[in-house]
């Protein structure tokens, strides 16, 4: 890629920002015209299944193994434009999803089949064909999401976070068209299930189409062992970290069930949205600075990186401020409003989800500034960590504190250790480079 100034890195994150709170704003709205349209075209108990389907076929879009932000990162970090490069970083990234989509299709139909046999006596009423051409579907539109990611990473590895914002905000606006279309399609679980994916499924489509013939070929050295190998490992770090964001977005009602019981479940599972829509927030922001921030790396460019991290975090505090005093002030009324219904102790909830915002707000800064410095794997073994001392602490403390300290105990560990390790990593490997740059 060309040696960008430090004018062009903070115009790329500035336009991505604004591109990306318009694809955010649109993905919100889509998200609450969905589910009312949804219910009243399927009734409650089929829109049940139709969240356990789209539920169960989320966690394929692990089958990308990071390789969207692998690929972004390894073209940020090349000091000048080298097409042969970028074709060679491509050929490896999909390599490697085609792998990982056939193991994540195999584990896919057995739980599948699990959660059919499972739930065949409630069935009865319910066509199972119609259950299953969902968990079909929605299948075939994970493979195209993970397919296109090495592709998309490639535009981002460019500093080109603003055209791959503009391009899922277009297929944003097709599906909102063609879910208030809905109502004239047959009330079908497979129909919604396509509506549900079709803004990431079209935006993938564009950049496969866009993106395959940017491969010259595949190089011998393309495949090497070595080098893919090493590609895939620091993939998986990015999959480890995705796979801490679902915790805590909602990944852990689970085992929030079997440590505090079922009382203030559906609290926490709003609440868990709510949270799902800050991390979303954040990443406006955290995608196009990291690739930024790998760029300057590349260079030595230290006087930007400096400038960026202390406009970076200033902006991260002033949006934790903003959403915590909108949550602590309105957030009781939006969120029954929303819900049409009273949740359970939802004013302590609140206040745990506005400690963990702020907890979150801190920890992934870092988290995306390692990512730029040394790579995934150290922010890999860091969220392993956290998530069994985090299973550790919600059956330890279950019967001495409330539900909702849950959230307080999410916050004390991400920030007991992400928290620390993570910010002075980050100060001791940018010491390093200033005194390898002088």
């Amino acid at each position: 890629m060309p040696s960008f100034d430090q004018g062009s890195r903070t115009l790329s994150i500035v336009k991505a920002l604004q591109s990306g709170l318009a694809l955010r704003g649109s993905g919100v709205f889509f998200n609450l015209l969905f589910v009312p349209i949804a219910i009243g075209a399927l009734e409650l108990d089929l829109y049940g299944y139709l969240a356990t389907v789209l539920g169960l076929a989320s966690w394929l879009s692990i089958a990308s193994l990071g390789m969207r932000q692998t690929t972004a990162m390894r073209v940020a970090g090349l000091p000048a434009k080298d097409e042969a490069c970028e074709s060679v970083i491509l050929v490896r990234a999909f390599s490697i999803v085609v792998i990982c989509i056939v193991c994540a299709q195999f584990l896919y139909v057995c739980v599948a089949r699990t959660l059919l046999f499972s739930t065949s006596s409630s069935l009865a009423n319910t066509p199972a064909l119609s259950i299953v051409i969902a968990l079909v579907v929605s299948s075939i539109c994970y493979i195209i999401t993970s397919l296109s990611s090495p592709f998309e990473g490639l535009r981002i590895g460019k500093l080109e976070s603003d055209y791959c914002n503009r391009v899922r905000f277009i297929a944003q606006l097709i599906a909102i068209f063609v879910l208030l279309g809905a109502p004239a399609f047959p009330p079908a679980i497979p129909v919604f299930a396509f509506i549900a994916l079709m803004a990431p499924v079209l935006a993938s489509c564009w950049f496969l189409l866009r993106g395959a013939p940017l491969v010259n070929g595949i190089a011998r050295s393309a495949l090497s062992y070595r080098n893919t190998w090493q590609m895939a490992k620091e993939g998986g770090g990015y999959a480890a970290s995705s796979i801490a964001v679902l915790f805590l977005g909602g990944a852990s009602l689970p085992l929030f069930v079997s440590a505090f019981g079922e009382r203030d479940l559906a609290t926490a599972a709003v609440i868990s949205r709510v949270i799902q829509l800050y991390f979303s927030l954040l990443a406006v922001f955290l995608i196009p600075f990291s690739a930024a921030l790998k760029s300057a790396l590349s260079i030595k460019d230290l006087l930007w990186i400096k400038s960026a991290l202390s406009v970076g975090a200033a902006s991260f505090f002033v949006t934790y401020c903003v959403a915590t005093i909108i949550l602590g002030l309105w957030g009781e009324w939006l969120i029954t409003a929303w819900t049409s219904t009273r949740l359970p102790n939802l004013g302590y909830w609140i206040h745990s989800c506005g400690v963990l915002m702020g907890a979150i707000t801190w920890v992934y800064f870092w988290v995306y500034v390692a990512f730029a410095l040394f790579g995934a794997s150290l922010v890999a073994r860091l969220a392993v960590i956290e998530i069994g001392f985090t299973s550790f602490l919600y059956f330890l403390l279950s019967n001495a504190v409330p539900s909702a300290a849950s959230l307080l105990i999410s916050s004390f560990v991400i920030v007991l250790i992400s928290g620390v390790v993570l910010p002075l990593k980050a100060l001791q490997e940018l010491r390093h480079l200033q005194v390898m740059r002088s």
